[in-house]
């Protein structure tokens, strides 16, 4: 199984990507943290029109619905944020690849170096 970070769902979902959804994870957080990319876009950035952050928010309403969701446990992830010195948030999505084995799908460099060093990472570009 592989689960998909943040960082690799957007990038997904911007490319119009197509994944195998039975090989697919990711945790509940994800649907917050990617409409918090696309509301930066927006926002922030000014990369995006209105109209395409209304269609990618749809977009990854659809591949968020179809991937399995995993539910890290908060303390663990907790204990390993702390211990890695990393945000609680890439530390749930490592945390949730570590308990059900799985294999690691980030864009994220410094999310990724930590993770190598407990399971096997990706990009979505590989």
């Amino acid at each position: 199984m592989r689960v998909y970070d943040t960082s690799a769902v957007y990038d997904l979902i911007d490319k119009g990507s197509v994944i195998d959804f039975d090989d697919g994870a990711t945790i509940g957080l994800s649907k917050f943290e990617v409409g918090n990319v696309i509301w930066k876009q927006f926002t922030l950035r000014h990369k995006i029109s209105m109209d395409d952050a209304l269609i990618l928010i749809k977009a990854a309403t659809i591949f968020l619905g179809n991937l399995t969701m995993l539910d890290p446990d908060p303390s663990d992830a907790l204990k390993f944020a702390i211990k890695e010195k990393i945000t609680f948030y890439d530390a749930s999505y490592i945390v949730a690849a570590m308990q059900s084995q799985s294999i690691l799908v980030t864009e994220d460099k410094i999310q990724k170096e930590v993770a190598r060093k407990y399971l096997q990472t990706e990009s979505v570009k590989d």
